[in-house]
């Protein structure tokens, strides 16, 4: 298989303890010969898992420089930061970057894996804080943005007044000034700061969105649910249009969104995870649960060869959505997925979320069967 020929080289006598876990991680199916080693506790499967991990990065390591980047590192699971945690160590014994940005939110899983790092890293850390843009730096960009002499002095100091040093603010204030404006770049304007835009940068983009025409504001909409990132196949079964490519080709000429790559399939993202939380905002209970439920189902039919690999993206959707049993079966399984990867914590918010829909739909068998496993997860050693 390709992962064994891939890992050989690297892992060499270490390849059968580590290429199980690895596949398990990856969603890739090992030989049906290999098992998980080990203790069968969640904690001891949590602790292989993350030292397979650390295992294949040193021996990736061992060859050359490697840098490894997290993004967005505050919206972590438990068992994610735990991964990431479990590289420090190996930053003494082998040439690792780690760059990991993240809010400064003591609430979110980042901030105990910088706590970390400060206390006990020090001497291989670098704290690089974005600071608001200077003035100087703030008009340079602004002049960037827009031709020379696009706008009035008194308009320009109103922006960057309101963009309080924020580059993303500033941005989207001035590209709000040119759709005002009707896009004529030809001559300078001015615009009245008082009812220049709306007082937040969410509100920004959702004015952004509303003067998309129905078609593109529908499919960013579709878009939004989907995730930051997403397939455009699965935007298409989800949105599906006789003018799909030109609604698609108008969100990104808005650039709102932008390609990732176009093999071996098409995918884009969200230009920022602003603009998808705008989308999102501009959606009812109602159309967003229907929403959910048609992502879910275009999902379930794009990995219909292989659900057991996307168990909890499918139950993420159907739990959102209007079709409850499906939302409690994917959720179980998604369940027992986590806890065969030592993942108690994500295992035990799975299961709760499945009771939580068996109440819901009064199916008091389920319910028993789903609060009988929470009970044993929660007693495993």
């Amino acid at each position: 298989m390709r992962l064994r020929a891939r890992l050989g080289a690297l892992l060499r006598t270490q390849l059968d303890d580590v290429l199980p876990l690895l596949g398990g991680l990856l969603s890739i199916r090992t030989d049906p010969d290999v098992k998980m080693g080990g203790d069968s506790s969640s904690g001891s499967v949590a602790s292989s898992v993350e030292r397979a991990y650390r295992t294949w990065i040193e021996a990736v390591a061992a060859t050359g420089p490697v840098a490894l980047a997290i993004d967005d590192l505050h919206w972590a699971d438990p068992s994610t930061r735990l991964m990431a945690e479990a590289l420090l160590e190996a930053t003494d014994r082998a040439p690792l970057l780690l760059a990991v940005a993240f809010r400064p939110d003591p609430t979110s899983e980042a901030w105990p894996i910088r706590l970390k790092t400060m206390s006990e890293f020090h001497h291989r850390t670098t704290e690089l804080p974005l600071t608001p843009l200077t003035d100087l730096a703030a008009r340079t960009l602004a002049d960037l943005l827009l031709p020379e002499r696009a706008i009035d002095d008194a308009t320009r100091d109103g922006i960057l007044l309101r963009a309080e040093g924020n580059p993303l603010y500033l941005r989207e204030l001035l590209t709000s000034v040119v759709e005002e404006s009707g896009q004529d770049r030809s001559r300078s304007w001015s615009v009245s700061i008082r009812h220049l835009l709306p007082s937040s940068l969410e509100s920004l983009f959702v004015a952004r969105i509303d003067r998309l025409p129905p078609e593109a504001r529908r499919l960013v909409q579709v878009a939004a649910v989907i995730g930051r990132e997403f397939p455009v196949k699965i935007l298409q079964r989800a949105a599906p249009s006789e003018g799909f490519d030109d609604e698609l080709a108008t969100l990104l000429r808005a650039d709102l969104i932008r390609e990732v790559r176009r093999y071996p399939q098409l995918e884009c993202t969200f230009r920022h995870g602003l603009i998808q939380e705008a989308a999102l905002s501009t959606l009812t209970p109602g159309r967003l649960r229907e929403i959910h439920g048609r992502v879910g189902a275009a999902f379930e039919e794009f990995f219909a060869g292989s659900p057991h690999d996307h168990l909890e993206l499918l139950a993420y959707h159907y739990y959102r959505s209007d079709d409850q049993s499906r939302a409690m079966a994917y959720l179980e399984q998604a369940a027992e997925r986590a806890a065969g990867l030592g993942a108690a914590p994500q295992a035990g918010e799975l299961l709760r979320r499945a009771k939580k829909v068996a109440d819901r739909l009064g199916d008091v068998q389920s319910a028993r069967r789903i609060g009988e496993r929470q009970a044993r997860l929660e007693v495993a050693p």
